[in-house]
């Protein structure tokens, strides 16, 4: 057997065919000194019992690999009770070892006995999971829920109290505490989910860019979560469609405006942290918070910091890393500033920690500046700055501000010409100053600082976290918004719908362009029974018009064919309702089966959101606007009769008038059985001049063969 000792620590160059080897536990790379290799070789361990025993005491993370997959094929290890470096903490994947297995476990080594509970909330061992004797605990529960395992779940859950004997972020066993199921669990399902290794040190970067990974930040980062300690590597990425994590708009929104439940079910929640940090709501950030912070949750805290006194306090007394972070004290300081409070400014405040940006939200008092001058003068282009917005002109004087590209165009906003005159006046002599501030610093100017609204309405939207726009209010250089996430919230169900069924995002502009433009289009028709009218305009849907009545493709495809008297009654219906609309100098441009709708057992249009209004001049038997005339209408509405005849959905071909040329006779089924079979074919054929035309023959014929 090759022997492994620190050398090999030190060697770093692999070849991705050694990293395959190490995951499909065939043989240990030399290089052990990449973090990447020695995590392919810890995933080969875990997945292959009797691979890598050779490196048994060379790390502890291969040791606690190797005791972890001994106990997994039920073989319990000699571990040392004084060494708890030895003890692995996640025993339950990829495999979970036998009932007998886990209670022996227990047994021997009683402090693993949470971890052997958790085993059994995996496989379902609940008659172990009473013996144990353990206390309610949350990471139990969250576990035998996402298993499918109730029994041992509803036991947990009966408590009046229940605990937590677990930390899935260090790996560690603690005294049990107090706590509610609080989505802190690494769920086994959840283990599953795979990273590919060649993509560079760590390809989940980008792995979660993609929107179709549904947020699944908080993971990935170093050692965060990582309960098998392989970093989930793999040789190919996970679909992301089938991860237990995706989150769905329909399961986390209701969440976002309603309060949160005790025990929150199984989900993932950066979202619900993010947003928490975005509106400085203290009750739901200090519940739901990682003890690392997830993607974009710092730019999250920085918009909640400056708009929230009480949440920037509560962050000024917290201690743990995130809140270390220059940029988070910052914007505490510059909150304070704002309120008037210079407690936390002295002359020793490292300028790293000062923040730029004191003039939004709000602004401070010009004695507060004045003595903030006096404590930092290095703060002088901040405080110029902001006494040209509170139009400060003394106190700006006494500044003797330098010149400065941003300052400048505030100063040209200003109403008063003070500013920009003495400006301009410096340049000759001091040019533009550099003010030593990079990326950090580049605030737009006043005018430009306001939260941008949405420009689409898109499904999923609560699975790519905030926006990080260009443009709009920058925190210090930070910049987040939630816009997308506000409008799927507040949007009304029925354009939610659209834009699921559509898979496609509604434009803002468009859709409100459209909603004006079918006004027009119903105010031209006028009421009719065929038409559906919409009683007032903020109930007009587009594309989804009264979406709890049947549209006529659900119903043919749903209901049992009706008789024939049904289906003439149907279509004369239809015949007369077109006609009215071509009467009424308009064209439907979306005759669709879907946009006839069955109300009481009438078919009535709806959606004119693509309809076209001709001249009240125009003849309809030669007009053509938009590509479109109406015998391309005519013989669309020949398809939408022709389906009602034999009652079956036909998607029929959308017709182009100066693409495509018109359907040879070959292209359409026949129609010589179908009662109304020359009526559609004259359809098809070109043979009506006017949906008038149409009606009028329609009446004749199946007035005369409903009689028969």
């Amino acid at each position: 057997m090759e022997t492994f000792n620190h050398i090999n620590l030190r060697i770093k160059k692999v070849k991705n065919d050694d990293l395959v080897q190490a995951l499909r536990g065939q043989k240990i790379p030399r290089a052990l000194g990449e973090e990447r290799t020695r995590r392919c070789v810890i995933r080969g361990i875990r997945y292959h019992h009797g691979f890598g025993t050779e490196l048994h005491g060379l790390l502890p993370e291969f040791t606690r690999a190797l005791n972890a997959r001994s106990i997994m094929s039920n073989v319990i290890p000699d571990m040392n009770p004084e060494c708890p470096e030895e003890f692995p903490y996640c025993i339950w994947h990829p495999d979970t070892a036998s009932e007998a297995t886990y209670r022996e476990l227990a047994k021997r080594y009683p402090h693993m006995k949470y971890l052997a509970g958790r085993a059994c909330a995996v496989a379902g061992y609940t008659d172990l999971f009473h013996e144990l004797d353990l206390l309610p605990e949350c990471h139990i529960a969250e576990e035998a829920r996402e298993s499918g395992h109730i029994a041992i779940y509803d036991a947990i859950m009966k408590a009046d109290v229940k605990y937590n004997a677990m930390n899935d972020f260090t790996r560690e066993i603690l005294t049990p505490v107090s706590g509610n199921l609080n989505g802190d669990t690494v769920i086994r399902s959840y283990l599953d989910i795979r990273f590919t290794f060649d993509k560079g040190w760590y390809s989940n970067t980008n792995w979660l860019m993609s929107s179709s990974y549904h947020g699944l930040h908080w993971a990935m980062d170093d050692n965060n979560c990582d309960i098998t300690e392989d970093r989930r590597v793999d040789e190919s990425d996970s679909d992301p469609e089938t991860t237990p994590f995706a989150i769905k708009d329909e399961e986390i929104l209701p969440m976002l405006y309603n309060p949160l439940p005790v025990d929150l079910p199984t989900l993932n929640k950066d979202l619900l942290i993010l947003t928490a940090a975005f509106y400085g709501d203290v009750d739901r950030y200090a519940r739901l918070r990682r003890p690392e912070a997830v993607r974009s949750e710092l730019d999250c805290l920085l918009r909640g910091i400056y708009n929230n006194t009480m949440f920037a306090t509560w962050c000024s007394l917290q201690k743990d890393s995130t809140f270390q972070f220059n940029g988070i004290k910052a914007a505490i300081h510059a909150r304070f500033i704002m309120n008037g409070d210079l407690s936390r400014i002295t002359s020793d405040t490292l300028d790293n920690e000062l923040p730029y940006l004191i003039w939004y939200p709000s602004i401070p008092r010009k004695s507060v500046l004045r003595e903030l001058f006096r404590r930092q003068p290095t703060m002088k282009p901040a405080i110029a700055r902001t006494c040209i917005i509170a139009d400060y002109e003394d106190l700006y004087d006494l500044l003797d501000a330098d010149p400065d590209t941003e300052i400048i165009e505030d100063a040209r906003d200003s109403r008063n010409p003070h500013y920009i005159q003495d400006l301009e006046a410096k340049i000759p002599q001091r040019g533009y100053i550099p003010f030593p501030r990079g990326v950090t610093y580049e605030i737009p100017r006043k005018l430009k600082m306001f939260e941008h609204p949405p420009s689409h309405l898109w499904i999923n939207s609560a699975d790519s976290g905030p926006n990080l726009e260009e443009d709009g209010i920058s925190y210090n250089g930070s910049i987040a918004s939630f816009k997308n996430l506000q409008l799927a919230v507040s949007a009304p169900d029925s354009l939610k719908q659209l834009v699921a069924e559509t898979h496609c995002a509604i434009e803002i502009d468009e859709y409100y362009d459209s909603l004006r433009h079918e006004i027009q289009v119903h105010e031209r028709l006028g009421n009719n029974e065929g038409i559906v009218s919409p009683p007032c305009p903020s109930e007009y849907r587009t594309g989804v018009a009264f979406a709890k009545e049947n549209n006529l493709e659900s119903y043919l495809a749903t209901n049992p064919e009706a008789e024939e008297s049904f289906k003439i009654d149907w279509i004369l219906s239809l015949t007369k309702t077109f006609s009215y609309v071509h009467s009424r100098r308009v064209f439907i441009n979306q005759i669709y089966l879907s946009n006839i709708l069955v109300i009481k057992d009438e078919l009535k249009l709806t959606n004119f959101s693509e309809s076209i209004l001709l001249p009240s001049t125009a003849h309809m038997d030669t007009v053509c606007e938009d590509e479109m005339t109406a015998k391309i209408e005519i013989l669309q509405l020949g398809w939408i009769i022709y389906s009602i005849a034999t009652w079956r959905v036909h998607n029929y071909r959308f017709f182009n008038r100066l693409n495509t040329p018109w359907p040879t006779p070959e292209s359409f089924p026949p129609t010589d059985d179908l009662f109304c079979g020359r009526i559609v074919g004259k359809c098809w054929r070109e043979e009506y001049d006017s949906m008038d035309a149409l009606n009028q023959e329609a009446h004749s014929l199946l007035h005369i063969f409903k009689e028969c």
